[in-house]
């Protein structure tokens, strides 16, 4: 089953996905040789997924979703993934009113297609990835990320097999299923699942042939701390995570009403202040939700904003002290689009360094989209 959804003439598929490194971690798979973005969507239901195929036919002015072994779907499951689409790629017509006004003030990006920032198709997984930025390696973040997918297959898997069960860092999938009575109608592929390992780490996993999509706050809510943590190696980032998802469960967090209307500074530093509320969301973490909402007047400041700094604009003496001056000092002439200023340069730098554009990189080199490899292998 194919879907399709108008764009602007000036849009291109390539720069609305391959320019923020959430596109390189799970589920988004880039495939550069077709420019196609394939990852899971959610169906109207919030839980069951298919798995879609991302284009942009040459020289066509839509965007072209191919749903694999669908043939048909009711108007609300495909009004739910038009919507994930449309928010994964900035490309509402207050995202385009957007992008054009942030391109009349930065001539450059205009020059390149850049002035979208890519995110995922629901809040709740940008909370996550972002909580899985801080405090570690590019590399271990894309890995944690693998793992939660891997677990979300399993979750799904057993939660559809009317064996729902609480899962806890005594009790692994694997202890679970040679425990369970096997239903003599089971295929002998679904009685003996195949073994395989955790993304880092020696927990066992599942290999299911069941879409493998990011995991909800619903399938996240009813694990234990423990679990999280060893299963996909969160270490403290799964407390945080499992707060998270159980505040949203209980409707104590509505995350809807993150989304925003406008993107005004009264506004942004409102949601600022909200979510750095939220256990384990620092400064750093806010800022970089906020970004993937739309507000671009704060950018996420971490080592590699001091790190770009001394490489792009030559302000050598920048440190933790005085990066926040620095920044303003270089963007604030963008204001209200700063991020979007800065994250054209990063992409910008770190292809140049390496040689190749963010789209065209092979999944086993994205490890490589950061400060602290290039200065350990001496390539900047």
């Amino acid at each position: 089953m194919e879907l399709k959804i108008p764009v602007e003439e000036s849009f291109k598929l390539e720069k609305a996905v391959c320019n923020y490194g959430f596109f390189m971690m799970c589920p988004n798979q880039w495939q550069s040789d077709t420019a196609t973005l394939r990852r899971p969507l959610r169906l109207a239901d919030g839980s069951s997924s298919v798995m879609a195929s991302i284009s942009q036919p040459f020289s066509k002015t839509y965007i072209l979703i191919y749903l694999h072994n669908v043939d048909s779907l009711p108007v609300p499951d495909q009004e739910a993934i038009q919507r994930q689409v449309i928010r994964m790629l900035r490309i509402s017509e207050k995202d385009n009113k957007e992008v054009k006004k942030f391109q009349d003030m930065h001539v450059q990006a205009k020059s390149t297609g850049f002035g979208r920032l890519f995110r995922s198709p629901e809040l709740f997984e940008d909370i996550v990835k972002t909580i899985l930025l801080c405090n570690t390696t590019w590399q271990r973040t894309l890995k944690m990320s693998q793992a939660l997918c891997d677990l979300q297959a399993e979750l799904f898997s057993v939660k559809h097999d009317d064996s729902w069960v609480a899962l806890d860092s005594q009790l692994t999938l694997a202890d679970f299923f040679r425990k369970r009575k096997h239903n003599s109608t089971l295929k002998q592929s679904e009685r003996n699942p195949t073994m395989t390992t955790c993304s880092e780490g020696k927990t066992p996993l599942m290999d299911f042939k069941s879409v493998r999509n990011f995991p909800t706050a619903k399938e996240l809510a009813g694990l234990s701390e423990n679990y999280l943590k060893t299963r996909c190696n969160l270490g403290y980032r799964a407390k945080y995570i499992i707060d998270l998802a159980q505040m949203v469960e209980k409707h104590e967090l509505r995350l809807e009403e993150f989304e925003i209307k406008s993107s005004n500074e009264t506004l942004s530093q409102n949601s600022l202040r909200k979510l750095e509320k939220l256990k384990g969301i620092g400064q750093f973490s806010a800022a970089n939700i906020n970004m993937c909402l739309g507000y671009y007047h704060h950018i996420p400041i971490d080592s590699e904003t001091i790190n770009h700094l001394r490489k792009v604009h030559g302000k050598k003496d920048c440190t933790k002290k005085t990066v926040k001056r620095d920044v303003k000092q270089v963007y604030d002439k963008f204001a209200p689009y700063q991020c979007l200023a800065y994250w054209y340069e990063h992409c910008e730098y770190y292809e140049n360094e390496l040689g190749k554009e963010m789209g065209k990189m092979s999944p086993s080199s994205y490890h490589k989209v950061s400060g602290s490899y290039l200065s350990k292998n001496n390539i900047s």
